[in-house]
Parts: C-alpha cells; sequence; structure tokens
C-alpha cells in the first residue's frame, strides 16, 4: 500500500488536504508529518510528499537575518521550516514525487537553494482576514512543462491568490525551472525540477477546487499515481 506523507505548519490544512485526496479515490495511507518527531520517522516507507500551505516561512530560513517589519513574528516557526526542509531533502534523495502548494513551492525553492521575496502587493486580501479571502489572477503556464503535460494543456489560467511573500526569476533556484508566471508582474507561480522524475510546485492553492479550473485536480491525480508507482 502506497504510503503519501502530507505537511503543513498548521493541523486543520492537514485535515483538508486528508479529505480531499480520499474524495479523489486514494486508497493508500495517508500520513501526517508530526515535526514533533525526527524527519527520518516521518518519511520512513513513504511514496510521496505534498508541502502544502500555512503560515509563511521565516525570513531566516531563507537567508534573511530580519523578519518583517509589517508582520507579528510569532507567525514564523524556524523549527517547522527547518523539519519541513528536512522532509524535502528525504524525499529527493530517494527521487519520491513532491507536491509543494503555495508556502510549499516557496519551501520548495529554498530546499533547492533559491530566495523568496517577502511583502509581494496584489497577491492576497488586504483585508483582515486575508488568510481566507479568495483574489484572483491571470497566469501563464508553458505549454511544454511537466505542469502542463500533468493538467493536459497550457496557456491563460485565471487561479486563486493567498501568498503574501513569493518569488521571482532573481530569486528562483538555478536547478529548478519556472513553468508559469504571473502576467501583471512576472512572479513565479510554477516550478519543477528537471533532476527529479515528479517535483512540481505552484503558487496558486488547487485544493480549493471551485477557486482553479477544473484541470488544476489532475495535478493531485498525476501525484497520487506516480506515489502509486512508486
Amino acid at each position: 500500500m502506497a504510503v503519501v506523507v502530507v505537511a503543513s505548519s498548521e493541523p486543520s490544512v492537514i485535515d483538508g488536504y486528508l479529505t480531499l485526496l480520499r474524495g479523489l479515490g486514494w486508497l493508500g495511507r495517508l500520513s501526517p508529518a508530526d515535526p514533533g518527531g525526527p524527519p527520518s520517522s516521518a518519511m520512513e516507507g513513504a511514496d510521496g510528499l505534498i508541502l502544502t500551505d500555512g503560515f509563511r516561512l521565516s525570513p531566516r530560513t531563507y537567508g534573511e537575518n530580519a523578519p518583517h517589519g509589517s508582520v507579528d513574528t510569532q507567525l514564523f516557526d524556524e523549527n517547522v521550516d527547518s523539519y519541513h526542509l528536512s522532509l524535502v531533502s528525504l524525499a529527493l534523495e530517494r527521487d519520491l514525487p513532491v507536491l509543494g502548494v503555495c508556502r510549499g513551492m516557496q519551501l520548495m525553492n529554498v530546499a533547492f537553494g533559491g530566495g523568496v521575496v517577502p511583502d509581494i502587493p496584489r497577491h492576497c486580501s488586504p483585508e483582515a482576514d486575508a488568510v481566507e479571502t479568495c483574489i484572483k489572477h491571470s497566469i501563464y503556464l508553458s505549454p511544454g512543462s511537466k505542469l502542463a503535460a500533468v493538467l493536459g494543456m497550457g496557456g491563460f489560467f485565471n487561479v486563486n491568490s493567498y501568498h503574501q511573500d513569493g518569488l521571482k526569476e532573481s530569486h528562483r533556484s538555478p536547478r529548478l525551472l519556472t513553468s508559469a508566471y504571473s502576467l501583471e508582474d512576472g512572479v513565479v507561480e510554477g516550478l519543477e525540477s528537471p533532476e527529479h522524475s515528479w517535483v512540481i510546485g505552484v503558487q496558486c492553492r488547487p485544493n480549493r477546487q471551485d477557486e482553479v479550473p477544473k484541470v488544476f485536480s489532475n495535478l493531485f491525480q498525476s501525484f497520487l499515481e506516480r506515489a502509486e508507482d512508486h
């Protein structure tokens, strides 16, 4: 039976992913990663890793000495960031399928040696409940990318956007390829590794299925198929 590890900085987010994957017919074992234990234990017997959305990465996680001046530092957890980076390293060593979503894509970029741009404007709602308020923008997905092959098409898409931080080409790891970007400002919206069989990150949240095109459900189906093959 295949085992998929789901990692997030927020336990409630993990529950939502478990419900989503079960709803897609996944019959394998789903294992929430516990930051209180060793990363090796979480990844023992794993066949795939999903890095979900959640709290913002600490600036120190991606090499900045000072936290964002506009944000409460209690929203950062460097220990969780470090734990998740260890999970990624273990998954990459075994060439497991890895899916990074929102925070997870940024974490994936950091794991490959890239950085993060804090406080990107116009990519999340300015309202007090910004984390839960959906805004949308247009992205362009390269037709020749792995992500386009997974979705079944490339081109222009209208997707949700919740991220306060992100990255541009200058912060992308040279080991990763950009598969999608925002039409408005060039913010990277998709990443993938040419070194691995199936390592893909997206900045939108395809788990909110009513806020993205239906083809984005193929992302989870493809990931699960890879985990089963492993």
